[in-house]
C-alpha cells in the first residue's frame, strides 16, 4: 500500500505576507483566496511511505526455499522495487531486515536477501512489510510535478486557461547526502514550451521517521488569466468569464509523482489533490463575489520629461501615472499596502507556444509597496502616499526598445491589488481594483500632444464678458450659460494644420471613463493658408435664444498672434450648462441608474453627474491636426484638452453664505394683485415674480428670469436678466419703464419680476425657473491651517520667544513661522513673551472644520502694534481687544466663523485700516448679526476704499 498524504497546505499573499512571503508566517488560508492576477505561494507538506500487509483474508507465504515471499497482489504496485530496503514485522515485531533483489514476472513474488535478522517459511496473517525511510536505496529524489487552476467544479486536467498548455515541473535532486540534505531544489518547466509558466517551484527534503519520508513543494505562481487576446471590452464592461460568473471560482489542483531518481521510473508513487475549492475573484470584488471596500478615485497620466498631460501610458516616451483609491468603509490607513499591476494585451499568436513565460509574453509586472518607492522592470518607480484620507499611488512606467514594438497599436490593463496588510488572511478585504483599461497612446499621439500648448484656457460666468480673467474651475448651476475662452499655440516647423476643432461639455471621470453632454463643431479643414499660417477667421454663433450682443452664444475661432515656431489661435465658446432630464442620454454611466428619477437618472441633468462616483463637469478642446513627424511621416490624430471643473448645482440648490438663503417664484396680473397661483395666463400677460430671502443684498450681483416650452429639445431656453440686453420679440419681457430684469428690496427680501408676454406662448406649456447670484463684495476662497496655532514674527529686533502653555515652555527661532497642535477636547490656556511684541507681524488662530478644537473667551492682541495679518477662523471669541495702535501698512483681517457680534467689532477693525494702503479687505463671513444691523456700523466707518466681505449666495430655483 503507498501512502502519500497531505499533511499542510498554505496559501500565502503578497499583502499579509509580503514580497517574500515571510511575514506572518503563521497566517495563511488553507484553500486558493484572492483575485485574478494575483502573485500568491502555495506550500504543501507531502508525507509519503509504502508497505505491503499480510492479513488472514490475503496473506503473505515464504516458502520452505526462503529468500522470497508471495501474495495475492502485485508488489510493484505497492511501491516496491528493486534495492529497496524493508522492515519484515510479524505481530509488531520486527524479525529480519532485507533488500529486494527481483520479482516474478507478474509482480505476486517479490525475491530478496536477508541483512539482519532471520526469515522463516510460512504463511503470515499479522504482517507488515514496511520500506525503511532511511535506507538511502529508499530515498525519493525527483518529483514530476503538474498542476491546474480550474473551476470549481471542473473535472481534473492540468492545461491552462490561458495557452490550453500542460503546466508542471520536473525536480531532481532532493534530499541528497548523508545526513539528507534540506535545502530546497528548484523545478524546471515540463517542456520547452513554457508559455503558462508564472513562477517557480521549489522542493526540499524536511525530515524522515524510521518508513515515512517528508517532503515541503513550494508554489508561487500567478492566479491567471488576468488578460487574454479580445477581453478588453468584456473587462470594461464587467462581464465576467465563465469560470468566474456567478458562484464560480477558481481553484489549485495538483498531481505530484515522486521517484527514486529522474532516471528510473520503475518506483512512482503519485498524490492528487483537487477537493479544496478556491475563493477567488475578478476585478472590483473581494475574493468570489463579495463587496469591495476600496473604489478607484480618479487616474491621470503625464509625459515623464514634459510634464504634460497625455490620454495615458504612451508606447514610445515614459510616462508618470497617479492613480487615487479610496476606502468605503473610513480612510486610509498609514502603510496600506498595494501592488500596482500593468499588462498589455497580446496577441494569442504572440503569447502561445513560445520559450519565454506567460508573464513575459503579456510584459506584465506587478510591484507591491507600503509606502516606499520600489522598481520593477517596466514599473521603474512606485511609491504610494495618503492624502485627504485616500492612497495616492505615484509610478513611473516606461518600456524598452523591444518591448515599444510589441506593444505598438495594442491596449493594456492597469490594475491594484490592495487590502489591510494588518487583517488576517480569514478575514482579507483584499481587492483588485482595475484602474484603467485603454490603448497605449501611440508615438505619434505623443508627438501630436507636443504640438499644441495652450497659453489660456478658462471659463467666464455672468457678470463677464470677453476680456475679463477667465477661471480655471466656477460654480455654476443647470440652465446658466458660461463662456469657455482660450488660447493656444500650434508648432509651425512640422507643417501642422487643423482639420476640425470640437469643445465638449462632458461628465469626466477619467481617460477611459467620460460622456458627452454636449458638442460644437469649428470646421476649419477648409480654411485658407497664406505664409505657412492656417488663416482661420470663424465668428458663428449658437442657437441659443439670446441678444445677439450677447458672447454668452459666441462660437469662435480666429488666427491669432505669429512668431517664428508658433501660430497663436483665440477661441471663446458659449456654452449652456445641460439640464434637460426628459432626455434620454444613452452614454451615461449605467452606475448613475435610479428608477426614481426621469429616464432612470441616465438624461443630460449636469448636477446629476457633478461630483459623483468620480465624475465632473468639464469642458475640453479637441483639435483633429495633421502634421509631418520627425521620421517625415504625415500623421494625423486628435489632441485633447481638459479645462478645469464646473462644480454643477441644481435646482434649490445654493452656495455660498448663508447656506439658508431660500427663493419662491409666483405668477401674478400686471398690477401684482391677483395671484395666478403659478399659471400662466394666454389671454393677457403674466407678472412672473421672484422673492429671495435670507439673504443680504448688495449692488454686484445678478438676477435671470427664465421659461422654456415644456418637452422642448433644442436648448431654446428663453432669459431677462438684471444686467443684460434681452432678446427682443420672446415670451419674457422687461416691466413698462423698464429695460431689463427688475430688482428691488422690500421688507428685507430683494424682488425680481418681469413680464411674460402672452402672445408669444403658441398655445404650448412653459417651465419657469430663476437664477440668483448677489455678492455683497466678491466671493471668497477660504483656506485653514487644520487646527493649528500659527505666529510668525519678521526678525526686527526679536531675539526670541516664549510660548507657555500646562506649565511647558517653547522657545521659538526669529524670523520663523511656529506652529502647535492640539488633540480635540482639551482645553488650553496659551500665552506668549515676546522680547519686542511689535516684531509679530501675523497671527493665525484655526481649526479645520466646525468640531474639535477651537479658541474661546478673549483674544487679546492690544501690545501686537506690529501686526499685519490676523487670520482666526472656526472659534468662539466672546470678546477681542485690537491692538493700540497699528504700523503704517494696516492690518488685514480675515475673521470667518467666529461668533464675533460684527457690528460692535467692525467700527474698531475698520479703524485700523489705512489710507496709505487703502485697498484694505475685512472678510467677515460667518459671525453673527449680519443684516440689517450692519448698516449704521458701516455708515460710521470712515475709511478710503474699504472692503469688507459679509456674505455670498449663489442659487438656481423653479
Amino acid at each position: 500500500m503507498v501512502q502519500a498524504v497531505i499533511t499542510s497546505s498554505k496559501y500565502l499573499n503578497k499583502i499579509r505576507n509580503g514580497d517574500t512571503f515571510t511575514d506572518n508566517p503563521t497566517d495563511f488560508a488553507t484553500n486558493q483566496t484572492g483575485n485574478i492576477g494575483e502573485i500568491v505561494k502555495a506550500v504543501f507538506t507531502i508525507a509519503v511511505s509504502w508497505e505491503v500487509e499480510g492479513t488472514a483474508l490475503s496473506p503473505i507465504t515464504i516458502p520452505t526455499e526462503l529468500g522470497r515471499m508471495s501474495a495475492s497482489f502485485n508488489f510493484q504496485d505497492q511501491g516496491y522495487a528493486v534495492g529497496h530496503v524493508f522492515d519484515f514485522i510479524d505481530a509488531g515485531s520486527v524479525t529480519f531486515n532485507g533488500t529486494v533483489t527481483a520479482f516474478s514476472t507478474d509482480g505476486l513474488t517479490m525475491f530478496y536477501t536477508v541483512n539482519s535478522g532471520s526469515d522463516s517459511a510460512g504463511a503470515y496473517d499479522d504482517l507488515r512489510v514496511r520500506a525503511r525511510a532511511d535506507a538511502p536505496a529508499n530515498y525519493l529524489t525527483a518529483l514530476r510535478w503538474k498542476f491546474g487552476l480550474l473551476e470549481n467544479n471542473e473535472t481534473f486536467n492540468t492545461k491552462s486557461k490561458t495557452t490550453e498548455a500542460d503546466q508542471g515541473y520536473n525536480i531532481e535532486g532532493v534530499g541528497l547526502g548523508a545526513p539528507r540534505d534540506t535545502a530546497p531544489i528548484s523545478g524546471t518547466w515540463i517542456n520547452a514550451n513554457r508559455d503558462a509558466q508564472t513562477g517557480s517551484l521549489e522542493v526540499a527534503f524536511s525530515t524522515a521517521t524510521t518508513y515515512e519520508q517528508t517532503f515541503e513543494v513550494s508554489h508561487v505562481y500567478q492566479i491567471n488569466p488576468l488578460v487574454v487576446e479580445g477581453q478588453e471590452q468584456d473587462i470594461e464592461q464587467g462581464i465576467y468569464p465563465d469560470y468566474l460568473a456567478g458562484s464560480n471560482s477558481l481553484k489549485y489542483v495538483f498531481d505530484c509523482t515522486f521517484l527514486l531518481s529522474e532516471t528510473n521510473p520503475n518506483s512512482n508513487i503519485t498524490v492528487r489533490s483537487d477537493s479544496q475549492l478556491g475563493a477567488v475573484g475578478w476585478f472590483n470584488e473581494r475574493l468570489n463575489g463579495l463587496p469591495a471596500d476600496y473604489e478607484l478615485i480618479s487616474i491621470a497620466y503625464t509625459d515623464t520629461a514634459t510634464g504634460g498631460v497625455v490620454d495615458g501610458l504612451q508606447e514610445q516616451q515614459s510616462t508618470n501615472v497617479q492613480i487615487v483609491i479610496g476606502k468605503l468603509s473610513g480612510v486610509m490607513s498609514a502603510g496600506q499596502r498595494m501592488g500596482l499591476a500593468v499588462s498589455y494585451f497580446a496577441d494569442e499568436t504572440d503569447y502561445t507556444n513560445t520559450p519565454t513565460t506567460l508573464l513575459e509574453n503579456f510584459l506584465t509586472d506587478i510591484q507591491y509597496t507600503d509606502g516606499p518607492t520600489v522598481a520593477g522592470s517596466i514599473l521603474q518607480a512606485v511609491s504610494t502616499s495618503i492624502d485627504s484620507g485616500n492612497l495616492v499611488i505615484d509610478a513611473t512606467i516606461d518600456y524598452s526598445v523591444a518591448q515599444r514594438a510589441l506593444i505598438a497599436g495594442k491596449s493594456y490593463l492597469l490594475g491594484v491589488f490592495i487590502g489591510d496588510k494588518a487583517t488576517a488572511n480569514a478575514f482579507t478585504d483584499r481587492t483588485l481594483i482595475l484602474a484603467d483599461v485603454n490603448q497605449y497612446v501611440s508615438g505619434d499621439q505623443a508627438f501630436l500632444d507636443s504640438l499644441v500648448s495652450f497659453s489660456k484656457l478658462g471659463y467666464l460666468q455672468h457678470p463677464q464678458s470677453l476680456g475679463d480673467i477667465p477661471s480655471a474651475d466656477i460654480i455654476a448651476h443647470d440652465e446658466d450659460g458660461i463662456i469657455l475662452d482660450y488660447s493656444f499655440d500650434l508648432n509651425k516647423n512640422t507643417a501642422t494644420s487643423i482639420q476640425e476643432v470640437r469643445v465638449l461639455l462632458e461628465a469626466y471621470k477619467d481617460v477611459s471613463n467620460s460622456f458627452l453632454l454636449d458638442s460644437y463643431v469649428l470646421p476649419t479643414a477648409q480654411a485658407p493658408t497664406s505664409g505657412d499660417v492656417q488663416q482661420i477667421n470663424i465668428n458663428n454663433r449658437r442657437n441659443y435664444p439670446l441678444a445677439s450682443s450677447s458672447e454668452f452664444a459666441i462660437a469662435s475661432l480666429t488666427t491669432g498672434a505669429n512668431t517664428v515656431s508658433a501660430q497663436t489661435y483665440d477661441g471663446a465658446l458659449g456654452q449652456k450648462i445641460r439640464w434637460e432630464d426628459w432626455i434620454r442620454n444613452l452614454n451615461a454611466d449605467p452606475a448613475f441608474y435610479d428608477a426614481t428619477k426621469p429616464n432612470d437618472n441616465r438624461n443630460f441633468k449636469s448636477d446629476n453627474y457633478s461630483g459623483l462616483l468620480g465624475y465632473e463637469i468639464r469642458m475640453s478642446v479637441v483639435l483633429s491636426i495633421t502634421a509631418t513627424n520627425p521620421q517625415g511621416v504625415e500623421v494625423s490624430g486628435e489632441v485633447k484638452t481638459l479645462a478645469g471643473i464646473i462644480t454643477t448645482l441644481g435646482y434649490e440648490e445654493g452656495s455660498g453664505i448663508p447656506a439658508s438663503f431660500d427663493a419662491v417664484i409666483e405668477t401674478f396680473d400686471q398690477t401684482g394683485t391677483v395671484n395666478f397661483d403659478g399659471r400662466i395666463r394666454t389671454d393677457q400677460n403674466t407678472l412672473f415674480k421672484c422673492t429671495w430671502g435670507n439673504a443680504l443684498f448688495g449692488d454686484g450681483g445678478y438676477y435671470i428670469h427664465r421659461m422654456q416650452a415644456v418637452g422642448e429639445l433644442g436648448q431654446q431656453i428663453f432669459e431677462l436678466s438684471s444686467v443684460n440686453t434681452p432678446l427682443s420679440n420672446q415670451p419674457l419681457i422687461p416691466l413698462e419703464g423698464e429695460t431689463l430684469l427688475k430688482k428691488e428690496l422690500i421688507g428685507g427680501s430683494l424682488i425680481t419680476t418681469c413680464l411674460i408676454d402672452y402672445t408669444k406662448l403658441g398655445g404650448l406649456n412653459w417651465r419657469l425657473s430663476a437664477r440668483g447670484n448677489d455678492i455683497p463684495v466678491f466671493p471668497f476662497s477660504l483656506q485653514t491651517t487644520a487646527e493649528n496655532i500659527e505666529i510668525r514674527f519678521d526678525g526686527a529686533g526679536l531675539t526670541s520667544v516664549t510660548m507657555l502653555f500646562h506649565n511647558t515652555s517653547v522657545n521659538i527661532p526669529p524670523n520663523q513661522w511656529f506652529a502647535y497642535s492640539f488633540g480635540t477636547g482639551q482645553l488650553r490656556t496659551l500665552s506668549f513673551v515676546f522680547n519686542d511684541s511689535s516684531a509679530v507681524e501675523q497671527m493665525k488662530l484655526s481649526r479645520q472644520d466646525g468640531s474639535g478644537n477651537e479658541f474661546v473667551n478673549a483674544l487679546d492682541m492690544v501690545e501686537l502694534t506690529g501686526l499685519q495679518l490676523l487670520e482666526a477662523q472656526n472659534n468662539s471669541f466672546f470678546t477681542v481687544s485690537f491692538p493700540t495702535s497699528i504700523n503704517d501698512a494696516g492690518i488685514v483681517f480675515e475673521l470667518f466663523n467666529n461668533s464675533l457680534d460684527v457690528p460692535s467689532v467692525l467700527p474698531e477693525i475698520a479703524s485700523k485700516n489705512t489710507s496709505s494702503n487703502p485697498n484694505r479687505v475685512i472678510s467677515l463671513y460667518g459671525n453673527d448679526n449680519i443684516g440689517t444691523n450692519i448698516i449704521g456700523a458701516v455708515q460710521n466707518i470712515e475709511a478710503t476704499n474699504l472692503i469688507i466681505e459679509l456674505a455670498v449666495f449663489n442659487l438656481l430655483t423653479k
